[in-house]
């Protein structure tokens, strides 16, 4: 009988051992999932790319498509609100894994990152009122137009303009403003974002000139150099999201609304 309640207690105390040894497996498992990779983004806060709304919660298309691509592929992302040259600077410190927010891809940038694959194409395009008689290039002289800083449109109106009578503004928005006030003639800069304004102002009807004849630009995110695993995730992300529709109904939800006029 002895030998045979010691052998019992045995038998019970392996299985216990087994119990235990599973509800370890399963809480390290729970523990690894609560450790989700989380990226940080450095974003300038630029409609519809990134958005910050009052109580400070991000939102627009580039957050949430790489929210989408996150959610595909077992990482999370978390916005950093940065100014235009502070993101770059983030992400050359590694104080940032991602660069997002509508950024064009040019020979500096190449040289100093990884860029995925393009997400989106756009250009540089002058926003006016319809009926001021402004219908291009030709139209603009003694004009008063309003840009954003550090951008090709900053450099287009120095430039190929040749004009002085501009304003400088740390956001295109800011530059809209001036429009929208009557302080500015036109604004100059990125026409997904200045599209974007014309479609939430339909009452003011806003007109489109693209008609700069420059080459068309290539919006991408940006990862530290030699990371080629996160790169690549993202460019299987956003190989994903195109065929599975999620970029559409984002491009549809903060692009698309009510038509704005080219000319």
């Amino acid at each position: 009988m002895k030998k045979t309640l010691l052998s019992l207690m045995c038998t019970l105390g392996l299985l216990c051992g087994c119990g235990d040894a599973a509800e370890s497996a399963a809480a390290a498992s729970a523990t690894a999932a609560d450790k989700q990779t989380v990226y940080r983004v450095a974003a300038e806060i630029d409609l519809p790319f990134t958005v910050q709304g009052p109580n400070g919660t991000i939102d627009g298309f580039d957050y949430e498509l790489l929210k989408a691509i996150g959610a595909q592929h077992g990482f999370d992302v978390q916005f950093e609100a940065h100014s235009r040259s502070g993101m770059f600077e983030a992400l050359a410190g590694k104080q940032a894994d991602i660069v997002a927010s509508g950024i064009y891809l040019n020979d500096e940038r190449k040289i100093r990152f990884e860029a995925t694959e393009p997400y989106m194409e756009s250009g540089t395009v002058f926003l006016v009122r319809e009926g001021t008689g402004i219908n291009g290039l030709g139209g603009m002289a003694g004009k008063r137009i309003a840009v954003k800083g550090q951008t090709v449109a900053e450099g287009l109106v120095k430039t190929v303009l040749g004009e002085d009578n501009y304003s400088v503004h740390p956001t295109l928005w800011l530059a809209f403003k001036d429009l929208m006030t009557g302080r500015a003639d036109a604004v100059l800069g990125d026409e997904a974002s200045l599209r974007h304004y014309a479609q939430e102002y339909p009452e003011e009807k806003l007109v489109l000139l693209d008609n700069l004849n420059r080459p068309r630009e290539h919006y991408v995110f940006l990862v530290q150099k030699g990371n080629k695993p996160l790169l690549d995730k993202l460019n299987k992300g956003l190989a994903q999201a195109r065929a599975d529709g999620t970029y559409q109904r984002l491009h549809s939800k903060w692009f698309e609304g009510k038509p704005g006029h080219t000319h």
